[in-house]
């Protein structure tokens, strides 16, 4: 995305005199083709910041009437619906899922500044992402570019754009979302988005997002390529801080993102359905979280298992017994852990078993592996877990047998620096007598029994 210099405005307004009008120029570059390689911008030229402060600060002003306005709206239809109207849907064309069958597991990556909304809980933002993917407006089908970028396609011409649900803030939080999942060397690439825009015009909520992106991770996107049908659309606006790409024909698309890797949508032949992809994010996310969970309670378990700490008592080695066999029951009996015990081997093996429905996904294949490793993760740790308490419990039990014995030697130590040298100089006499000698016997087998007590 072309960079913009810090001290020249998002536009030149020449002040009116008279009955003159003002003269806005925008200082967007768009180009007719892609030149030369899809890298439209090279890394060393670009500056700080992708986009101008001031554009910046007049789109959040000017998004932030657009949410009180889409939330008076939210207001009035709640009203509505007390009154006995249905809620307007939100749904896009796909097939659409049920409310409790998306996971509320889904985990938005942080944001510094332009996407900022008020303080909402993760699952109220879950809930969002959830209800913008199921609209189908902006898809990841699992593709790459040329130079091995994901593909992200943007379908301008939905009706679903005119969703209360869909704002500038909200756009930008779903871009950031989509580029959070593929794998880290893809995600540092940037992403290549693909507009269709060949039947109507691109929504404005769209440019507003993309210059939140750039202002809040430079490297997010990569490149922006609109695909527009020259006779029936007109020039789109030219909008600062945004480099984008115009191309009139698939063939020209596809010297940048070949046709194997659009979708049918574009004109091309990559294997995709978005309702498909729901189901199996849905259950890729839900299954990543309780992994994740099982993990850390695992990883936290074995620390506590493997912390040595000074045990002069025997009572002190009995607690950590007992607390160690606490730890344990809990984390044996944990709900999550139990049911990936369970469940987890068979649901993998069923995901598995949707290869055929993302052959050409490289995104499924990667979450399929990071997937199998974190529950193989689990799996060893668990075994790991058992057999580290197992060692730690029987190095307990012989050290609290070995502080018992200790007790036992300084009791008796402390017994015989007081009474038992007392009794034993009380045995030694001179009389030489049967009767001496029997008292003596007595004494001394009265100290040992003492002793052994």
């Amino acid at each position: 995305l072309a960079p913009c210099d810090g001290d020249v405005k998002p536009h030149q307004i020449v002040k009116p005199s008279g009955k003159h009008k003002v003269k806005v120029r925008s200082l967007s570059t768009v180009s007719e083709t892609p030149k030369g390689s899809p890298a439209l911008y090279k890394l060393n030229n670009r500056s700080q910041s992708d986009v101008c402060p001031q554009a910046i600060t007049s789109i959040i002003q000017h998004e932030k009437r657009e949410v009180d306005q889409v939330e008076g709206q939210r207001h009035f239809r709640k009203a509505d619906s007390s009154k006995g109207e249905p809620p307007a849907s939100t749904n896009g064309p796909e097939s659409k899922m049920s409310e409790n069958q998306f996971s509320p597991h889904v985990q938005l990556p942080a944001t510094n500044s332009g996407c900022q909304q008020p303080p909402q809980t993760k699952e109220s933002g879950s809930r969002k992402i959830r209800s913008l993917l199921e609209l189908g407006i902006i898809c990841l089908p699992g593709s790459r570019d040329r130079n091995g970028r994901a593909v992200v396609e943007v379908h301008g011409d939905r009706k679903e754009w005119m969703s209360p649900l869909v704002t500038a803030h909200n756009v930008c939080e779903l871009l950031l979302y989509l580029h959070s999942l593929p794998r880290r060397e893809v995600r540092e690439l940037g992403l290549t988005l693909v507009i269709n825009a060949r039947k109507k015009p691109v929504p404005v909520h769209l440019y507003r997002a993309l210059l939140m992106v750039q202002e809040q991770t430079l490297h997010t996107v990569h490149s922006i390529i609109m695909l527009k049908d020259k006779d029936n659309c007109p020039r789109p606006e030219k909008h600062p801080g945004l480099q984008i790409d115009m191309v009139t024909s698939v063939r020209a698309l596809n010297k940048t993102v070949e046709a194997s890797q659009l979708t049918s949508d574009l004109g091309g032949t990559f294997t995709y359905s978005h309702f498909h992809w729901l189901q199996f994010h849905q259950k890729l996310v839900s299954f990543m979280a309780d992994l994740r969970g099982a993990n850390s309670l695992l990883h936290n378990a074995i620390k506590k298992v493997d912390s040595r700490k000074q045990m002069h008592a025997a009572q002190e080695v009995q607690e950590s017994i007992q607390e160690q066999r606490v730890l344990m029951k809990e984390v044996l009996e944990d709900a999550g852990l139990v049911t990936l015990q369970k469940e987890g081997g068979t649901l993998l093996a069923r995901m598995k078993k949707e290869e055929f429905r993302f052959s050409q996904s490289e995104d499924y294949r990667d979450a399929l592996e990071s997937m199998t490793d974190l529950y193989n993760q689990v799996e060893e740790k668990l075994h790991m877990l058992v057999m580290r308490s197992n060692e730690s419990l029987q190095q307990l039990e012989f050290l609290h047998k070995l502080r018992e014995t200790e007790a036992k030697i300084i009791s008796v130590g402390t017994w015989f620096s007081s009474e038992g040298e007392q009794s034993l100089k009380n045995c030694e006499t001179i009389d030489d007598t049967q009767v001496g000698t029997e008292k003596i016997l007595q004494d001394f087998n009265l100290l040992l029994s003492h002793s052994k007590e």
